[in-house]
């Protein structure tokens, strides 16, 4: 097993494997929600706000954590990143 950053051009590869995992375990509609949220996550978060690593098995993405900044503009500026 291998884990690792993401690389550019492995988006549909990770929103497959969101999908086939929650498709398995929530059925066919629940996969296809989070499997749009995830392409969501690539399309619309900019680089600086989003960290996405995968777990790998004899070159296939078995698993994945995406990670995304949250800013909120309280008395202090907080920023955090939301799993």
């Amino acid at each position: 097993m291998n884990y690792r950053q993401y690389k550019k051009g492995e988006e549909n590869r990770i929103c497959e494997m969101y999908y086939k995992s929650f498709a398995a375990s929530e059925g066919e509609k629940e996969g296809r929600l989070i499997k749009n949220l995830v392409k969501d996550f690539f399309q619309l978060t900019p680089t600086k706000n989003i960290y996405v690593f995968v777990a790998e098995d004899e070159g296939i993405i078995v698993g994945s954590i995406i990670l995304t900044r949250m800013e909120t503009d309280n008395t202090e500026k907080y920023s955090f990143f939301l799993q």
